[in-house]
């Protein structure tokens, strides 16, 4: 490993959606970078490792790796980029490496350009414009540049550009078979999207290769007409960041030859901008909206930026003992791996049968080879007097308690027409009961603890159909953290979303199907005990911790949009929604007389996927009771159908006479109502 001191950070336009928020962890899913800021920087060498001898302390590099915006970046030398440069050398020159590695792979390897073609470049004014140019010069193209004013079209031309076209225009593609005699472009390299894409690959010529090297058409999944294929094109995406995950070597070598070219003069550097680091949103404002000439560089040398103050963190006593009822489920056993590498080293895992299962047993041999102290209690949670008189006993025997982590729960699903004493009474034992003893316990003890973290649901805020005692049973939760802090008490009450792991979200693949269908999507187990961190760092009551896809939660609750609660957030995310909308325009292109029965065939598509049954079984007159649905089935048709079309409606449709025919009747009126009303208060 080497620490570098951060000179300057090269800022994307990558960057700038990341900051923004418009760039997801779905998009960046496969990438070297992911989410994390910076794709290349300067540093100097600081440190290194006893076994690092490629590089010594006081080396100027240009180098990318995983989280590298901040001041001093830990890394190991073959996990990125590191590459030896001047020390006398001004970092801004070293701005544009992102967009060379594109431009050089674009060029040289993916087209493989030759001598005497010709390379169209679109956006030649932009970092990665102004690098193909230099590239496709040095491979000897005659180069054909767009931009999109002409202050940029004379800096494409200083660069090299041959010939320079105006961007803003579509007639591009009789320019282009102009300059080349009716030849057309033998290499298109391209950020534009939308229509641009269609007229290159009409200005494309015979064995033409198109080089994609932005996003945006790829993370909007837009449609590319393949009739222009029959020329003989090829199609090529490039993405560094994926490069660095999937052939880090190659990335490497682009590098060895960039430098080489540097050396021979063919590529000079590239105009750039160091902006101070306190005025860092004047730089991402600059690369997002492109309003500069150049590439934007952030200077980490800057003597005036502020520095805030450090994150709070959680404190692990390694004398102290953490306690974690249902310490033996999936999340259990995910808060102890969590609690072990913060440095607990005695861990006291209480569950009503212990590691009985060989994956349990090996995870707490895992745990013990790492030096920690494992005490499997069996008990049940929800008796008071042995809650109680475990916690008198080990006060003579462990390490002071100084956590409680109550994971302990069941789920019994059920609408709440068919709730029965007992089945709240399971549900409500072990997690509400369960968290009430392990507070009076910790009372009748004289047992004072650093956290008490509850670990609740969102079922609680959001009441999840058909989880009723569920629900209930965490809301308790909820408010026994708000009872403790009013008496001064630490408590913590965490309401999760869907978790991956072998947690009850992964209890059947329809459970997993109907929280997908509500926007729910799983966050893993190990990184959600690191969200947790940050809350309770934070010294909150109650946080929600889940990942929500808010657009289709809309959706399916059409309600929430009008409650305090979820108002905003579901307003903004339903106000790009057009799953309704598509549904409904598509019927309305339709005869008046055709509407009803096509919406009764899109119908007939959800239940068919519901019940399990074939479409042709289904009678358009016959009640879907009638057909076998029973109530969860509804549940998960009804939340079928009110994503599908944008109307929410009650299960309590589906037990109306007249079957689907009569379900399409009554829906399709309200679907143009809703329409109406939306367009009303746009």
């Amino acid at each position: 490993e080497i620490e570098l001191q951060l000179q300057g950070l090269e800022l994307n336009y990558k960057d700038a959606m990341k900051a923004i928020g418009l760039l997801s962890e779905k998009a960046l899913s496969g990438t070297y970078f992911g989410m994390t800021i910076g794709m290349s920087g300067v540093g100097v060498v600081t440190r290194v490792g006893p076994d690092v001898t490629d590089v010594t302390v006081g080396d100027t590099l240009v180098f990318g790796t995983r989280d590298m915006a901040k001041r001093y970046v830990t890394a190991r030398l073959d996990n990125g980029f590191f590459i030896k440069v001047d020390p006398a050398a001004n970092p801004v020159d070293f701005a544009a490496m992102v967009p060379l590695l594109t431009a050089q792979y674009s060029v040289f390897h993916a087209a493989n350009v030759q001598p005497g073609e010709v390379v169209l470049v679109h956006g030649g004014a932009g970092g990665v414009g102004m690098a193909t140019i230099q590239a496709a010069n040095a491979a000897g193209a005659m180069v054909i540049a767009t931009a999109s004013s002409p202050e940029r079209r004379d800096l494409a031309r200083n660069i090299g550009a041959h010939h320079v076209l105006d961007s803003r225009s579509l007639n591009f593609v009789e320019e282009i078979y102009a300059l080349t005699h009716g030849h057309g472009a033998d290499v298109i390299i391209t950020a534009a999207p939308g229509e641009i894409m269609a007229a290159n690959l009409k200005a494309a010529a015979e064995f033409g290769r198109v080089v994609e090297v932005g996003k945006l058409d790829i993370f909007t999944a837009r449609s590319l007409d393949l009739s222009p294929f029959e020329k003989n094109l090829a199609f090529i995406s490039v993405d560094i960041d994926r490069m660095t995950a999937f052939r880090p070597q190659l990335v490497r070598q682009l590098q060895q030859e960039i430098f080489a070219m540097v050396a021979q003069g063919n590529y000079p550097p590239l105009p750039g901008h160091l902006i101070p680091l306190s005025q860092m949103a004047d730089g991402f404002e600059m690369v997002q909206r492109s309003t500069h000439i150049g590439r934007v560089m952030l200077d980490f040398n800057d003597p005036n930026v502020q520095i805030n103050p450090a994150t709070p963190q959680v404190k692990i006593d390694p004398e102290a003992t953490y306690l974690i009822s249902g310490g033996f489920g999936a999340f259990g056993l995910a808060t102890a791996r969590w609690l072990a590498g913060l440095g607990a080293r005695t861990l006291l895992l209480l569950s009503r049968s212990g590691a009985s299962t060989p994956e349990q047993q090996a995870a707490v041999s895992q745990l013990q080879a790492s030096g920690v102290n494992v005490i499997s209690e069996r008990l049940n949670i929800a008796d008071q007097a042995a809650v109680t008189a475990l916690l008198a006993d080990i006060r003579h025997r462990l390490p002071p308690v100084r956590g409680v982590f109550h994971t302990a729960g069941v789920v019994q699903d059920g609408p709440f027409s068919v709730l029965t004493r007992l089945a709240m009474e399971n549900v409500m034992a072990p997690k509400a009961m369960g968290a009430i003893n392990l507070h009076r316990a910790l009372a009748d003890t004289g047992t004072d603890v650093d956290y008490f973290v509850l670990y609740s649901s969102i079922s609680s805020v959001a009441g999840i159909v058909p989880q009723t005692s569920y629900a209930a049973a965490n809301s308790a939760l909820d408010q026994l953290a708000a009872y403790r802090r009013r008496q001064g008490l630490p408590a913590l009450s965490i309401n999760w979303g869907a978790l991956a792991g072998g947690g009850m979200a992964e209890a059947s693949e329809e459970v997993i199907r109907y929280l997908a269908m509500m926007g729910l999507h799983s966050i893993d187990m190990d990184r959600a005990c690191d969200y947790m961190a940050m809350a309770m760092a934070h010294e909150v009551t109650q946080a929600v911790i889940c990942h929500i896809d808010w657009e289709t939660w809309s959706r399916a609750y059409g309600a929430s949009g009008t409650t305090l609660r979820f108002a905003d957030i579901v307003q903004t995310a339903s106000s790009g929604s057009s799953a309704g909308n598509e549904v409904l325009l598509g019927l309305l292109a339709l005869a008046p007389e055709e509407r009803v029965d096509a919406l009764a065939a899109i119908l007939i598509g959800h239940i068919t996927s519901v019940m399990g049954i074939a479409a042709e079984a289904i009678d358009l007159q016959t009640p879907l009771s009638d057909l076998g649905m029973d109530s969860l089935m509804a549940v998960e048709l009804n939340l079928r159908i009110t994503t599908a079309i944008g109307v929410e409606l009650s299960v309590l449709e589906f037990t109306r006479g007249g079957g689907v025919a009569a379900l399409a009747a009554r829906l399709l009126p309200r679907m143009i109502e809703a329409a109406a009303a939306k367009a009303a208060t746009a």
